[in-house]
Order: structure tokens, then sequence, then C-alpha cells
């Protein structure tokens, strides 16, 4: 038998690559409300309120927080702050977290101390682990200044010796919430100035008068000044303008040291001992010196006294045997 030729055939494998082009959804945020009416220290007439799209559709399954930055200030250190009932506020994003409902977070509670302008927030969504997912930005937006609210010293209490205008002498400002004094902050706005602790029991004077009229926005005082030296004095300045915050302001404890030589007295009576011509008188001149508050100098490294004949009928002169300059 024959056999004819027969055909082996294999099986070829066919892999076939197919590219898909993957899709995935657009989530972004929008602002529905921009932040606005941004006063000194007070929170926000408008506060911001943010949304999130996917596909250009509401994302209103989204579950997560939004919470808010300070993106553009004045000079880069001021503060976004969050009331949280206290005077100072809070800087902490934590503080002011909201969640996200129905795709829209509105937020509040939010203000900056600072007046100016350029201001913009940041406002950041975060998953549900509190992981940041998106971002939008405000617009720009100034900080006005707010209303008048409390007394502050735009130029402190300066050194103050003994009988000797403060110098520099106070100044104070009426100030918002935020620390921004106003330029008018009352019609016929006065401060009048005492002491609320007096170690010695001194008062604080000047001839210029214990009050000062606002001018310009500033109460400008002039001449203070303490006589008896001590520590722990502490000036109160008080307005009769009506302010929120309180009509008083206290200084820090401050000291009155001792002053340069104003004035010598006597303590001892020349013509209660011998005076004879060419010799030294039994009783030597001693004198005590004081400041212009009338404190003793009992300590004195660098002033000298000198003495000089005033009445001078027989045209006498002092004959140095020691000296006619002695020190304090």
């Amino acid at each position: 038998s024959m056999r004819g030729p027969g055909t082996n055939l294999q099986g070829f494998g066919l892999w076939i690559i197919a590219s898909i082009q993957l899709t995935s959804c657009e989530r972004y945020m929008q602002l529905l409300q921009q932040p606005g009416g941004a006063r000194g220290g007070v929170v926000f007439d408008s506060q911001p309120i943010v949304y999130l799209l996917e596909d250009g559709v509401l994302d209103a399954a989204y579950d997560g927080f939004c919470y808010a930055t300070l993106r553009d200030s004045l000079s880069g250190h001021e503060q976004l702050l969050f009331e949280n009932g206290s005077e100072e506020g809070s800087t902490d994003p934590a503080d002011h977290l909201v969640a996200f409902t129905g795709g829209v977070a509105a937020l509040k509670g939010l203000y900056i101390n600072e007046a100016g302008e350029g201001f913009r927030l940041r406002l950041i969504a975060t998953d549900s682990t509190l992981v940041d997912t998106h971002f939008v930005d405000s617009e720009a937006f100034p900080v006005s200044v707010g209303p008048a609210h409390r007394l502050a010293f735009a130029t402190p209490l300066g050194a103050a010796t003994g009988g000797s205008p403060i110098f520099p002498q106070p100044e104070l400002v009426v100030v918002d919430r935020g620390g921004n004094a106003l330029h008018t902050p009352g019609a016929g706005g006065h401060v009048h100035v005492s002491l609320a602790v007096s170690p010695t029991g001194d008062a604080v004077r000047s001839a210029a008068g214990l009050s000062a009229p606002f001018v310009n926005g500033t109460a400008r005082f002039a001449g203070l000044y303490i006589n008896k030296a001590g520590s722990g004095y502490v000036a109160n300045f008080t307005t009769d303008l009506s302010l929120p915050g309180g009509r008083t302001l206290l200084s820090p404890p401050f000291a009155v040291g001792l002053g340069q030589v104003a004035y010598c007295e006597s303590a001892e009576d020349l013509t209660s001992g011998s005076i004879v011509g060419g010799e030294a008188f039994e009783i030597q001149p001693k004198l005590l010196a004081f400041d212009a508050g009338g404190n003793l100098l009992e300590e004195d490294s660098t002033s000298v006294v000198k003495a000089h004949i005033t009445d001078n009928p027989s045209d006498g002169s002092f004959t140095r045997l020691e000296s006619a300059v002695a020190a304090v």
C-alpha cells in the first residue's frame, strides 16, 4: 500500500493587543461666594462658600471637609483667624473645618486683624481622612479699619527720672478689634492720665495738664513727670469716649530713676564754727545734692561741686589748702 503525503498543521497563537484610552472623571472646586465685607478684627460679613463639581455636575456625594488659609497678604506675616470665643481667636485650620454637605461647604467665623489691600484666601478640600485633595483661590479683597473698640499706645511711656519730663511722652490712639488706629475716633474725645499704682504716694504732674485731646486720631501728652524715685508705678489712661473694649488702659509697671543734680542744700552751718583769715574753716562746707524731683543723690560718680564767693566785701579769695572742688 502506498501512503500519500500528509499535511502536519501546527496551531499559531494570535495575540491581539487592544489600545484602550482610559478616561477619568474631572473633579474641581469653585467659589459660590467670595469673602467680603472684611474689617479689622471682625468676622467677614461675607464668608466663603465653595462647591465641588464632577464633570461639571455638583458632586453631592463627596465625603470630606473644607478649610481656609491665607494665600496672599500685606507682608506675608499676617494670619487668618477663626472666631472661637477668645479675644485672640484661633489660627489652627483644624478649628474651622467644615464638612461638605450635598457638595457644598460654607465656612464661618473667619477674620483678619490687619487692615490693608490685596488679601486672598485659599480654600482647600480634604477627603474623609483629612488628606488635601483640591483647592481654589479667592479673588483679592481689602480689609478696612473697623469700628472703634479700645485705647492703645501709639507711643508708650519712656524713661522717667525724678522731676524731669518722661521721654518720650505717651501718645494714645483708639483702635478697632484688630489693633488698627482710627483717624477719627470720636468728636471731642480726650484722654486723662493718673497713677493707678504709686509706690511712693507721689502723683503724676504736668504744667500742660493731665488731659490730652485727640487730634487727627492721636492724644499726645506733654511735660508729664513724677517727682519721687521708685519702681512699680502704673499709669492709668482713661478716655471720655464710649468704647466697647473699655475706656481705660493701664501702662506696664515702670520705674522712676534718679536724675542729674538739679540743686544743692547745705548740710553744715559754716557760721557755727570759727572763721579766721588765712586759716581753714573750722567747719568745712558739706552739701547735699538733689535731682529735680527732690531725690537725694546718694551715689553720683560724675558730678562735682565748685565753691566760690558770691558776696565779697573784702575782695578776698579762697586759698587752696586741699581743693575748692569736691566730688559728689
